[in-house]
């Protein structure tokens, strides 16, 4: 039966109403949220979809403000929020902590997509990071950093890998035969070959991208994956 995630990731305080309403109009089945929340309110919404099928793992954000580990950056100097106002603003929160704790303690999911197994992550399992935990911080810089990540997934029987971090909606795959490719993925859509490996990157909801992918269509012999903007 056909099947449709709706993928979306480093949301910095966006409302996220337009998810909500693309399980109706898009007739979407499932959504897979890749974290970076930053606001109490903006968790909140994630949590309230529970009527629906989710998938949930936090950010490097989203830690940070839960250990009170200081961060500049520049999502959040766009909020006009610092990392103290942050740690406040969880801590006067006792149900949204909660809910972040509870997801800190699983910060990857393992899914499977049309017979894939499919690694939901903030960060990723190799690449270039600046401090720990890596698997919230690991950047894609490079084709190397993209080759790192693929090794470690054909090490754990990992197809498809969904991370965000890095903002910039990006798709890559690897294929046995004809090897590495690494394209700029936002308004384009995609084959996802059942023997190659991919890694998926939305690009960030705060600026309106996401992806979807749809599985098992009557016409397809391999999952699809667009990437969309609001």
């Amino acid at each position: 039966m056909m099947k449709k995630y709706i993928i979306f990731s480093d949301l910095h305080g966006a409302d996220i109403t337009p998810i909500e309403e693309m399980f109706q109009s898009r007739k979407v089945d499932a959504g897979i949220c890749l974290g970076d929340f930053d606001r109490v309110a903006t968790a909140k919404q994630v949590e309230a979809l529970q009527d629906y099928e989710m998938h949930v793992v936090p950010g490097n954000h989203d830690y940070s403000h839960i250990n009170k580990v200081a961060i500049n950056s520049g999502t959040m100097s766009r909020q006009s929020i610092n990392s103290y106002s942050m740690w406040e603003e969880w801590e006067n929160d006792e149900g949204a902590r909660n809910y972040m704790e509870n997801l800190l303690k699983n910060p990857t999911i393992e899914l499977d997509i049309s017979g894939n197994k499919t690694l939901a992550i903030h960060g990723g399992l190799g690449g270039n990071y600046q401090t720990e935990p890596s698997y919230l911080w690991n950047r894609i810089y490079s084709e190397q950093d993209y080759i790192d990540n693929f090794n470690k997934m054909k090490e754990n029987d990992i197809k498809i890998m969904l991370r965000g971090h890095d903002h910039k909606p990006q798709f890559a795959r690897i294929d046995p035969d004809s090897g590495f490719k690494e394209y700029d993925a936002a308004g384009h859509g995609y084959n996802m070959f059942n023997n190659r490996m991919h890694i998926v990157n939305p690009g960030a909801f705060f600026e309106g991208n996401y992806a979807i992918i749809t599985t098992d269509m009557p016409d397809r012999e391999n999952p699809t994956i667009e990437f969309c903007k609001l």
